[in-house]
């Protein structure tokens, strides 16, 4: 019984608790800049155009793009949705 136990709780511990390591980096591309979201090593979201805005629109700003990473990166930590809305990204001052 102590054994079960025993495995129970590393196995809680080691598998279910461990945190996803998330982060981002910010790229440049031919009509603005991007951002990828990197979680345990690996992309997990590669933005290149604006979120939550119609059309293609891209971040006139390595600012922008770095505010909107930030923003979804935090969302991943909480365990949210890593979504944008247009009020997110009017409060960060994007252009768009």
């Amino acid at each position: 019984m102590f054994f079960l136990m025993a495995m129970a709780i590393f196995v809680h511990r080691f598998f279910i608790e461990q945190p996803l390591k998330t982060g981002y980096e910010v790229f440049v591309l031919p009509k603005g800049w991007g951002y990828r979201i990197i979680q345990n090593n690996k992309v997990f979201i590669q933005q290149e155009q604006i979120p939550a805005v119609q059309g293609y629109a891209f971040f006139q700003t390595k600012q922008d793009a770095e505010n909107t990473a930030k923003l979804v990166t935090r969302k991943m930590k909480d365990h949210e949705l890593p979504m944008v809305s247009i009020a997110e990204l009017d409060s960060m001052g994007v252009v768009y």
